[in-house]
């Protein structure tokens, strides 16, 4: 008779033997007896048994849908690296928070060095009892080897390992090489340090949606815990994490995978647009079109739209400026920020300030900015004027607080490129030029900026503190002909390219990648009148019926 106290060794035994009939019994009571305290186990049993798909299936749909209880009535110990990395990872991953994925990642690091520590000293304990000493063993011990152990279990292998008091200055060298400093270094043909046996947090948590964890996490979990101090890794994600908090303009510019809410979440990320009077929203679900719920209330007549601390600001073609607030589901106007200055050309948030390029001539054009840390009463303060004169806007961007406008005058075979610093309002034109036949759009990754022209040029834009204040360098070709592309951005890894349904559908190379920035292209469809396309987070109950293409 099977029960939970010997399946695993009738598990084990009837593979060994190759008992099919009692194998088939053994995964088969397994699947219909998981628990919170067992899953664990039978998941790792059945990694190990490649006949067990049914088994590993089960067992980790279990643990991504139980996995806060799992965390409070078991330890992840028996998982590796890769396994606490895929379900971490995973957007199916059920948790009342992401702080407790943290604390999960931090336990089943603790637990598996503690046990990776006692077997270590017995290993040396031996080494001695036979008069050997590995030549890396303290090595091993330095914090730059051994950044998943913390100072105890350091400390505890350096008593263990420290060679006998009476040993012989001929027998220290032999144990040990030298290396100019008194620490003795590893050999390159020794077996593995200590850096290959211990677990290391930081490695996991960089597949966590880190982004999402809490103030308290990131200054009394993360900031406190040896495990991540002494990696340099950790302390980055740190760092990533405060940054991400702290620059609120940058949200709508992109949304990295570590940003990206799990689908158990009542949040969602979606793309912004507007087309007409109405905005759109686009999800990850499906990659299509849906209208707001809450579009009634939405001005007519919008021109502009920005995505700022959880609120939408819209402009109209009235140069009345709302904020539509995502939490309250409420829309407020701005009485103090009506435009004067002309016609807004377009709008985007750059630190706390909503930066406005105007005109009212299509000559002239200046640059405005608008508080957005003083709600509902702000006006418009004039910042400066653009150098050019009688040209078209294509398109604008930013790099931080230099502001990068493309022009195009009519008749002419090219694209010029401002920049005007807001910091030290300077003007400079760069004397680099792009085609003029190829409409183009930006998009932005962290600190540099990227131009996408319709033929597939991408272009990379990173600042420098000299006039012209920005460098421009052509880095591929994403496709060879011409596309119908409104506009570009960057979500969950992918490039998000939008164009119209008259497009060029011509193939292209499926799995083109640039390091470090996109590991894919995805097209999505538009309707021809969208042209902003924006990063936001809203309630899914916002989201509604597919507008029909």
């Amino acid at each position: 008779m099977l029960s939970l106290e010997n399946v695993y060794d009738m598990f084990l035994l009837s593979d060994q033997f190759d008992i099919q009939v009692l194998f088939t019994e053994c995964k088969n009571f397994l699947v219909e007896h998981l628990s919170v305290t067992n899953c664990v186990r039978a998941y790792r049993l059945s990694v190990m048994h490649s006949c067990c798909e049914d088994l590993q299936k089960v067992s980790w749909s279990f643990l991504l849908q139980h996995f806060n209880a799992i965390f409070s009535a078991n330890d992840f110990s028996d998982l590796t690296a890769d396994d606490m990395k895929s379900l971490v990872s995973s957007p199916d991953l059920v948790s009342r928070s992401e702080d407790m994925i943290v604390e999960s990642i931090l336990q089943w690091a603790r637990a598996g060095n503690k046990a990776e520590c006692e077997e270590i000293k017995g290993e040396i304990i031996i080494s001695h009892e036979q008069g050997v000493v590995d030549k890396h063993e303290e090595h091993a011990l330095n914090k730059e080897n051994a950044p998943g152990l913390d100072k105890e279990d350091v400390g505890t292998i350096a008593k263990t390992i420290r060679l006998p008091d009476d040993a012989t200055e001929d027998f220290k060298k032999q144990t040990s090489i030298d290396n100019g400093s008194g620490s003795p270094v590893s050999d390159s043909n020794d077996k593995q340090d200590l850096s290959s046996r211990v677990r290391n947090p930081a490695g996991v948590l960089e597949a966590t949606k880190y982004i999402l964890i809490s103030g308290g996490c990131l200054w009394e979990t993360l900031a406190n815990d040896p495990l991540i101090q002494n990696d340099p890794k950790g302390r980055a994600i740190q760092d990533k994490i405060l940054r991400y908090k702290t620059q609120l303009d940058c949200h709508q510019d992109a949304c990295i995978p570590a940003a990206m809410h799990r689908n158990s979440s009542q949040l969602r990320n979606v793309v912004l647009s507007f087309s007409g009077n109405m905005i759109l929203c686009l999800t990850k679900d499906d990659f299509s079109w849906k209208y707001l719920v809450s579009a009634s209330i939405i001005p007519q007549n919008i021109s502009c739209l920005i995505y700022y601390d959880n609120n939408i600001y819209i402009q109209s073609h009235q140069r009345m400026l709302h904020v539509f607030t995502t939490q309250e589901g409420k829309l407020y106007e701005l009485a103090g920020a009506v435009q004067t200055n002309g016609r807004a050309i377009t709008m985007l948030p750059i630190g706390n300030d909503l930066i406005s390029i105007n005109t009212s001539d299509n000559i002239n054009y200046t640059v405005d900015s608008h508080s957005l840390q003083v709600y509902k009463s702000s006006a418009w303060i004039p910042v400066g004027e653009l150098s050019m004169r009688g040209m078209e806007i294509i398109c604008v961007t930013n790099i931080g607080s230099k502001l990068i406008i493309f022009w195009k005058q009519a008749g002419k075979t090219c694209i010029s490129i401002e920049c005007f610093d807001l910091t030290r309002l300077e003007s400079h034109i760069l004397p680099h030029q792009l085609d003029s036949s190829a409409h183009l759009v930006a998009f932005k990754h962290e600190d540099e900026a990227f131009v996408l022209q319709q033929n597939g040029a991408l272009w990379r834009m990173s600042a420098q503190p000299e006039p012209p204040f920005i460098t421009l360098k052509h880095e591929m070709w994403l496709w060879t002909f011409q596309r119908t592309v409104r506009g570009s951005l960057l979500f969950d890894g992918e490039l998000l390219v939008f164009e119209t349904v008259s497009s060029d559908k011509r193939e292209f190379q499926p799995d083109i990648c640039l390091d470090h920035v996109f590991n894919g292209l995805r097209f999505c469809t538009t309707s021809s009148p969208q042209t902003r396309f924006v990063h936001a987070v809203l309630p899914k109950f916002f989201i509604g019926q597919p507008v029909p293409m």
